[in-house]
């Protein structure tokens, strides 16, 4: 797994303006979206291997599709696929490859879940 790397605080500024335009499915999740985000900004908001010796976001993501809200939650990887294409649009690379890096971790929670 990468490390996450540091955005510019302009990229960081248009997240924030545009975070919502990208996932606005149900609002019981809101604060996971805002942890992910966090991490897309490149604050290591707990982004660690599912599975890892700490409690990270993708053991959340693991447990919320064990949820009632399952079939919104696999839609996050899809939001940030169209984040991440606005973001490379933009030139925003920094913020591209960290969202490249938690697709990447979030795909393989995916196949975890989908596999048992």
């Amino acid at each position: 797994m990468q490390k996450l790397i540091k955005v510019p605080d302009y990229q960081k500024l248009w997240l924030n303006e545009n975070e919502w335009d990208y996932f606005h499915f149900h609002n019981s999740i809101d604060d996971y979206w805002k942890r992910l985000m966090n991490n897309v900004m490149g604050m290591n908001d707990r982004f660690l291997p599912i599975e890892s010796d700490t409690y990270s976001i993708m053991d959340d993501y693991y447990s919320m599709l064990n949820d009632s809200y399952s079939k919104i939650v696999e839609l996050i990887p899809d939001a940030l696929n169209g984040l991440l294409y606005d973001c490379l649009k933009l030139q925003f690379y920094e913020m591209a490859e960290n969202i490249k890096n938690i697709h990447e971790e979030l795909i393989n929670v995916l196949e975890l879940y989908h596999n048992e």
